[in-house]
């Protein structure tokens, strides 16, 4: 049976990271979801456009049902979602995810290999490019398969079981209440690596402390990840400074001065959550 409702995902570490070879760990997150429906809502003129994409695309014209998809755009097809946009936690994910999962008969299971997800995720980054111009396919991935990832590099992802957050500490949401694009903040990102080579230095400490703080938060190793998680705060402000707006950089400096919580970026940074 398909599954309907879709969850958003939040990338717990791995910023940045992952796209210089470190790792990442996202999850993912009901707090928020989407489901597709026809005839409640009136269907976006970006639906049309993204059924054009697909046709235009062998594989994915080959993979998805475009007729049906086609006669349900005409009958009122869209997607019900709370997930807001422009927040980094998956809202085109879960949308590609969506109708994957219905137009691709794909259905959800216990395990899958690493080929089986290797494979998926390449469906997911042709679809979500629509939205980015690139796609890694992982935002997708975990709305599809709705199971925790660990990602080794950017080729390689595992399912796996992962810790609920409430054992390893007590997470918050910080909501900025402003939306942002992720492709802007990763070019600045990029120029910024390229030229500095001091930055580069700082990074690769900042890139060995993410892949350290995602081990010690898979085995929950309570005070090493405390630890870590400052050490990974006070790097994160210093390399990303630019990424973060001035009312939660104060907020984010007060709390590593007070030492009672701690912040980091929760996707691209630039808005969103925190």
């Amino acid at each position: 049976m398909q599954t309907s409702s879709f969850h958003s995902k939040l990338l717990l570490f791995g910023e940045y990271a992952i796209i210089k070879g470190g790792q990442g760990l996202a999850i993912p997150f009901d707090r928020y979801s989407g489901e597709l429906q026809i005839g409640t809502c009136q269907t976006d003129q970006k639906f049309f456009e993204l059924y054009e994409y697909f046709s235009k695309s062998p594989l994915l014209a080959k993979k998805l049902d475009l007729n049906q998809l086609k006669s349900d755009l005409d009958q009122g097809l869209c997607f019900q979602s709370n997930i807001p946009q422009g927040y980094g936690i998956g809202s085109s994910g879960a949308l590609c995810a969506a109708i994957f999962s219905k137009y691709a008969g794909h259905e959800r299971k216990d395990q899958y290999s690493s080929f089986e997800l290797k494979e998926l995720q390449d469906y997911m980054a042709l679809m979500e490019s629509f939205y980015h111009g690139t796609s890694s396919g992982l935002d997708c991935l975990i709305s599809l398969i709705d199971k925790p990832v660990h990602i080794k590099d950017r080729k390689d992802v595992e399912a796996i079981v992962c810790p609920g957050i409430s054992e390893v500490g007590n997470f918050y949401l910080l909501d900025t209440g402003n939306q942002r694009k992720t492709s802007p903040l990763v070019h600045q990102f990029l120029a910024k690596y390229e030229k500095d080579l001091n930055y580069q230095k700082n990074f690769s400490s900042f890139k060995l402390i993410n892949d350290d703080i995602i081990q010690a938060f898979l085995k929950c190793e309570l005070s090493q990840f405390e630890e870590l998680f400052i050490d990974l705060s006070e790097l994160q402000l210093d390399l990303f400074e630019d990424m973060v707006p001035p009312e939660i950089k104060e907020f984010w400096s007060e709390g590593l001065v007070k030492k009672d919580y701690f912040t980091k970026l929760c996707g691209a940074g630039g808005g969103g959550f925190f």
